[in-house]
């Protein structure tokens, strides 16, 4: 346990100093946006998606970044008066960002929870290269809530992976979510009670971050995809090495939490995977091994299935 805690203490400070660096590129990317267009300034960085969410006014005149638990549940940012924003779902399928409307208060407040409503946009796949230009700016605010939502979530990695015995898969676990290209788009992206790359594929129709994140980590089953040489087949899934089957089992347990927060239970990995399972490509063997994984922690809980895992890893099979 000492030596796990000094892991996870260096593991922290090194997340801080890349995340030093990442904070001078968002105010030189905010700063950038607004000389070339005030009015874009005022758009929020997350594309709203149909659900009811709720955000908040942010204070856009504050220079001073605020202290930051980067771990804890623990908001950063005083509390505000509840804001509604709107955005023109023609003008963000023609690539601009709509204007934000900014709502009574009031009438938010007979909504229920001082939110609104608000549609997507859902646009074709194939956006033109000249979208990148429009796409939301990144805020400090999103900026710190994501490196902190994907900070928890690897540290909750890294303690499954250490208790499993993947010492070294628990420290390199997503590092490639800190790099320019996925933390950018995830802080442009970002809501908070989903993964970002959901939004960025609806806004964009597909996702940047994602094709640089599956490509970069084995632990992911769409690494392992391949063209096939069957013509009724475009893509091969070659078989998993365990290891990474069981890291990937750390990732899906540490990624429900983080997004169910207080409401997770063991049986939401399981039911998360069950709504997507028709239709993703996975090799048999690689599908059998996560699956009975899944179900002994849905039915015999997180001990039980990191009990399995450890024997699994020690068999090597």
């Amino acid at each position: 346990e000492s030596e796990a805690a000094d892991i996870l203490a260096a593991v922290r400070e090194k997340s801080e100093l890349m995340w030093e660096n990442l904070v001078q590129e968002t105010f030189e990317d905010v700063a950038k946006t607004r000389r070339e267009d005030p009015a874009h300034s005022r758009a929020r960085s997350a594309v709203i998606p149909s659900d009811t969410i709720t955000s908040t006014a942010e204070n856009e005149h504050s220079a001073a970044m605020p202290e930051v638990d980067l771990v804890s549940d623990k908001g950063v940012f005083p509390d505000e008066a509840p804001v509604t924003w709107e955005m023109d779902l023609n003008a963000a399928a023609g690539c601009t960002v709509g204007a934000a409307k900014k709502s009574d208060s009031s009438s938010a407040a007979d909504q229920g929870s001082g939110a609104a409503t608000i549609s997507s946009p859902n646009p074709s796949p194939g956006f033109s290269s000249a979208c990148d230009e429009k796409f939301p700016p990144v805020t400090l605010r999103n900026a710190v809530k994501h490196f902190r939502t994907i900070t928890k979530h690897k540290i909750e990695v890294a303690k499954l992976c250490f208790k499993i015995g993947l010492v070294k898969q628990g420290l390199t676990h997503d590092l490639s979510k800190y790099s320019p290209t996925e933390f950018l788009m995830g802080a442009r992206f970002y809501q908070g009670f989903r993964s970002p790359n959901a939004a960025e594929r609806e806004f964009r129709g597909y996702t940047e971050a994602w094709l640089h994140h599956k490509g970069c980590n084995r632990h992911h089953f769409e690494y392992w995809l391949d063209l096939s040489d069957d013509p009724g087949m475009r893509l091969k899934p070659a078989p998993m090495p365990t290891r990474f089957v069981l890291e990937m089992l750390c990732d899906r347990i540490a990624a429900s939490k983080t997004y169910k927060g207080a409401e997770y239970s063991d049986a939401d990995p399981l039911a998360y995977y069950e709504r997507s399972k028709g239709h993703v490509i996975m090799h048999p063997e690689t599908r059998a091994l996560l699956e009975k994984l899944l179900v002994t922690l849905a039915e015999e809980g997180e001990q039980a299935v990191i009990e399995l895992a450890k024997e699994i890893a020690k068999n090597g099979k």
